[in-house]
């Protein structure tokens, strides 16, 4: 079942305890970060975690001026899909469910999203909600990441 971002945020900040893994299967992992170039108290951005993988979208230079101009304007920016090993890196993690897929096939699903990024429709919460849709489905339900769904 794929996640709606308020759905992922909801599971982020309401689980108290993470759900049961079936057997053979991956925890598929979310957690918070500031925005590149924010304080550290500002924790808006959504990236998620699969085995030794963390999958984010940020903007192409999201501490350019004209960045920050466009995206409150409502108009897009080029995003960039990143993936990058995890790393100790002090983020709280919390599980929001389970898989069996290979790390790569997820990284290669989440890298052939839209990369447009905006603020109204095509986000980091968007794209995470579509990630960990994909990743406990196990195909694309027919949502993008460029609606929300």
């Amino acid at each position: 079942m794929q996640l709606t971002p308020a759905a992922l945020l909801w599971r982020l900040v309401a689980s108290t305890s993470a759900p049961p893994a079936p057997p053979g299967t991956t925890p598929v992992l979310v957690a918070t970060s500031p925005l590149i170039g924010a304080p550290p108290f500002l924790r808006l951005h959504v990236k998620v975690r699969y085995g030794q993988t963390v999958l984010d979208f940020v903007p192409r230079e999201p501490t350019a001026p004209a960045t920050l101009r466009t995206l409150l304007s409502g108009r897009p920016v080029d995003g960039v899909i990143r993936a990058m090993p995890a790393r100790g890196d002090g983020d709280s993690w919390r599980t929001v469910g389970h898989a069996a897929l290979a790390e790569q096939e997820l990284e290669e699903y989440a890298c052939g999203l839209p990369p447009e990024l905006s603020l109204l429709g095509n986000n980091c919460w968007t794209f995470a909600s579509s990630v960990v849709g994909y990743a406990e489905a196990g195909v694309d339900m027919g949502g993008d990441s460029s609606r929300g769904t």
